[in-house]
């Protein structure tokens, strides 16, 4: 159903160490602290969990319910539940080297980064929700993204503040009972604040997690999930740091349809894993350009938005990396580089990104992907400002169904601050 993801990964983000009904939802009550700034206050009042393992809060009731450590959880607003208008899955080709295209393809939903799912969503009938740690103490963590595994379960990768993130293996029919973990580096010094840490985890045909830990390891993990003790193993291994410049860190490792594994860093490095001999393969857009957003990768081809263009980035015959073509659309106002992910729809045809004007009012801007060479003109199909002036910044993937985008005010902040956004969602429909 289009919008079920629309809350999307701000809320996603933010949630904290444990998992819950069909999204992950907070145990963070040993933070909670009448100092904290009221916006942490109240994200956590929403997403917050306290307590043992079982039902936080039922809102049929429409009663607001405070809890022994103080969270509260709001009552039911509105009188009636919503009705489920479901949407015809999109025509999107099955990915050979995905479990299954929508739930295990990731964060953004695909690889086409269209943040839908044909899975329905809550719709406020009797809803509940119920949370499991997976850091002692209920410490503040991030568990993203939930994928469904061979056997029924959700695996996800838990990335803790201070500690080594934890790649989990949940039973959602028994309260989510942790099945399996284990510590996906020995790295003291986390952060949930940066992408490599792994956010971008998906599970390849197999039901095996492709995980990029913060040492720049990438590691495909295996389970036995019939086992009576299931325990994750490693059945791949491959070391990136040797391929990227000093300081950096590898964002985003997802593989394309001859299942080469793609990866590109913050400073202009992109490259794959060869599938077979584990050679790494790389190149450097030029110096100046930075990237921080997801890879879209369709049947033929890997799209990767920098500070400055988006490249269409194909595989020569000599298995050399090239650049089928770039759009140039200016300097990004986004100083650390942090855009929103390129989002490929019209069942490939076109692909959309977010720009900003130095943070004065945000563009989307539609490409054909076609690789025929055309000129700079005729390969925009559309831009288009969206939101006031002023008040205008995107820095969230858009959503895309068929010719329509969703996309998502983020002014106010950058990505991860706790700030009260400027409020607004627009759709754009996109005629040829």
């Amino acid at each position: 159903m289009l919008g079920v993801q629309i809350i999307m990964n701000k809320i996603k983000f933010l949630a904290a160490g444990v998992i819950g009904a069909s999204l992950a939802v907070g145990g963070i009550s040993t933070l909670l602290s009448n100092a904290l700034p009221l916006p942490l206050r109240s994200i956590i009042a929403i997403l917050g969990g306290a307590g043992d393992v079982g039902t936080l809060a039922k809102s049929s009731d429409g009663a607001e319910v405070l809890t022994v450590e103080g969270i509260i959880v709001p009552k039911l607003i509105g009188q009636h539940p919503l009705a489920a208008k479901p949407m015809a899955r999109l025509p999107m080709p099955d990915h050979p080297y995905l479990l299954d295209e929508i739930a295990s393809g990731g964060v953004h939903g695909d690889s086409y980064n269209s943040s839908t799912t044909p899975y329905p969503g809550p719709l406020g009938i009797s809803s509940s929700a119920t949370y499991r740690s997976t850091f002692p103490g209920n410490e503040l963590s991030m568990c993203c993204p939930m994928l469904l595994t061979p056997h029924g379960n959700m695996a996800s990768l838990c990335i803790g503040l201070g500690k080594p993130s934890q790649l989990v293996l949940f039973d959602p029919n028994n309260d989510f009972e942790i099945i399996a973990q284990r510590p996906t580096a020995n790295i003291d010094d986390m952060s949930f604040m940066e992408p490599g840490q792994g956010w971008y985890t998906q599970m390849d045909h197999k039901g095996r997690p492709l995980v990029l830990a913060p040492d720049q390891i990438y590691r495909t993990y295996a389970i036995d999930e019939t086992a009576e003790q299931p325990t994750w193993s490693i059945e791949k291994e491959v070391d990136l740091k040797p391929h990227i410049a000093e300081g950096e860190f590898v964002l985003d490792v997802r593989p394309d349809w001859n299942n080469n594994l793609w990866f590109f860093t913050g400073y202009g490095y992109v490259g794959y894993i060869h599938p077979e001999t584990n050679e790494v393969k790389r190149s450097k857009v030029p110096d100046g350009e930075m990237g921080a957003a997801a890879l879209a990768i369709s049947p033929d081809a890997v799209f990767y938005i920098t500070t400055r263009a988006l490249y269409r980035l194909e595989i020569d015959e000599n298995e050399e990396i090239m650049i089928r073509w770039r759009h140039a659309y200016g300097q990004s106002s986004s100083e650390n580089g942090d855009l929103t992910a390129p989002t490929l729809l019209d069942n490939g045809k076109l692909i959309a990104v977010g720009i900003n004007d130095h943070r004065d009012q945000g563009h989307a801007l539609v490409l054909k992907t076609d690789a025929s060479e055309m000129s700079k003109e005729d390969r925009v199909v559309c831009e288009h400002p969206v939101f006031k002036p002023g008040k205008s910044f995107l820095d969230n993937t858009f959503v895309g169904y068929d010719k329509s985008i969703v996309v998502q005010n983020n002014a106010g902040g950058t990505f991860f601050d706790l700030v009260e956004y400027e409020p607004g969602l627009t759709r754009i429909d996109i005629r040829q």
